[in-house]
């Protein structure tokens, strides 16, 4: 074959090869996935002080699908996931046409006062921008502000927010937004305290994970040496498992904390065996693990309440 013949193919591979890359890297990115399940979504969060102290985690499409079954029982965990956010919801709905309750999965992390989130899901993506293009500015990255760091504006708390296919990414401050714009390798997912206590709740529908010292929750003080976990399963129809577990060098071993449910009275002035009926206590890998489920039709929910309100740290001794 004459060698013109040979660069004449030689071209014309080359030019195929062009077009086929040229054609992969200007195709569109397509929605963002979901997470699957807590762990994965404590992949999407960088692991920093502030983001080990306070993690809310909602599967909202398994909540939605549980309360469309039983309100009265499964409503109450419809705010899960919102982080600081809880008080705001209503304002991203009227201004963004994001409704946080139609969304498939929420994280958030850190206290109200220096925090972020992820949401996936399907939302107007153009509306959104198209609100922002009027109310706010545009900074490298897709970033729009809307104020501040750290001071209301239109949308409350969220200063900063990225949109994209099927994620809506928000924060208080720059800073926050990278947390889970940009958590490279180092995410909770991988941090040992907060891995175990993944492990510890396993698949759960709602989760709270959050340091003892956590401002995340109601009240001061707290032991910053124990990192505390609360969540809710769902089994077969409607059925629910409640699960608080605790890790730390301080917490009481298995026979303490039972002895405690079966004799103390709780924070609420009710006795533990009646907040708690039929609890079991556990060792779960480095975590002490309590679990129960509720009597009858009781809203889910009551662990992540008690872990919010710090009932649940004379159950581990380590207040």
């Amino acid at each position: 074959m004459p060698a013109s013949a040979d660069r004449a193919r030689v071209a014309l591979l080359i030019a195929v090869l062009v077009l086929t890359v040229g054609c992969s890297v200007h195709k569109a990115a397509g929605p963002a996935r979901p997470p699957a399940g807590l762990r994965d979504a404590l992949s999407f969060i960088h692991a920093n002080d502030i983001t080990r102290s306070y993690v809310e985690y909602s599967d909202v499409a398994a909540i939605n699908d549980l309360a469309r079954a039983d309100p009265a029982r499964f409503t109450t965990l419809r705010s899960a996931g919102l982080g600081g956010l809880v008080a705001h919801a209503q304002r991203i709905v009227s201004q963004l046409g994001i409704d946080p309750a139609g969304m498939r999965v929420r994280i958030a992390a850190g206290p109200a006062t220096h925090g972020a989130g992820a949401w996936w899901g399907d939302y107007d993506r153009q509306r959104a921008d198209s609100w922002f293009a009027g109310h706010a500015t545009r900074e490298d990255g897709g970033v729009w502000r809307a104020a501040e760091d750290y001071r209301t504006g239109p949308l409350g708390p969220v200063t900063v927010a990225r949109t994209a296919p099927g994620q809506f990414l928000w924060a208080n401050a720059g800073d926050a937004l990278d947390w889970v714009a940009a958590p490279g390798r180092h995410g909770l997912a991988a941090d040992p305290t907060i891995a175990a206590l993944a492990a510890c709740l396993d698949d759960v529908i709602a989760a709270v994970i959050a340091r003892g010292d956590s401002p995340g929750l109601t009240g001061l003080g707290g032991n910053p040496a124990v990192t505390y976990a609360a969540g809710v399963r769902a089994g077969p129809a409607t059925d629910v498992t409640e699960i608080l577990c605790a890790t730390g060098q301080s917490i009481g071993s298995v026979d303490y904390v039972t002895r405690v449910l079966h004799e103390a009275i709780s924070p609420t002035g009710e006795p533990y065996s009646t907040v708690l009926p039929g609890a079991t206590v556990l060792r779960a890998g480095s975590s002490v693990q309590v679990r129960w489920r509720p009597t009858g039709s009781t809203p889910a929910g009551r662990s992540l309440d008690m872990l919010h309100n710090r009932e649940h740290e004379p159950i581990f001794g380590a207040a």
